[in-house]
């Protein structure tokens, strides 16, 4: 998009949002370690992402949209997450997406 000059190379380069997905482990001794609540029960499931794509850009957008049109402007989110869409589209066409998701229930102690 900076080639088509859409956006600015010094927003891209500026641009970063950090972001750590834990295994089930990790997230199990984070609780422990901290102490204040009991670990009643953890159940993880896998999800496929839908196809051809449309539903998963709807999702990303939904949730990515704000923080990164804060940085770069709404006037790109149309045109980015079409070429968002093309992408997963294209990854999904060769490979299956999968999505693994934890349901925590804690107990304070």
């Amino acid at each position: 998009m900076v080639k088509e000059g859409l956006v600015e190379e010094s927003k891209v380069s500026s641009f970063n949002i950090p972001q750590y997905t834990p295994y089930e482990g990790e997230v199990r001794d984070v609780i422990q370690k901290e102490g204040s609540f009991s670990l009643h029960s953890v159940n993880g499931f896998a999800l496929s992402w839908p196809t051809p794509g449309i539903n998963t850009t709807k999702f990303i957008r939904a949730i990515s949209e704000p923080l990164i049109a804060t940085h770069f402007g709404y006037s790109i989110m149309d045109v980015l997450f079409k070429k968002y869409q093309e992408h997963v589209v294209d990854h999904l066409a060769t490979k299956k997406g999968m999505n693994y998701n934890l349901i925590i229930s804690l107990i304070k102690k």
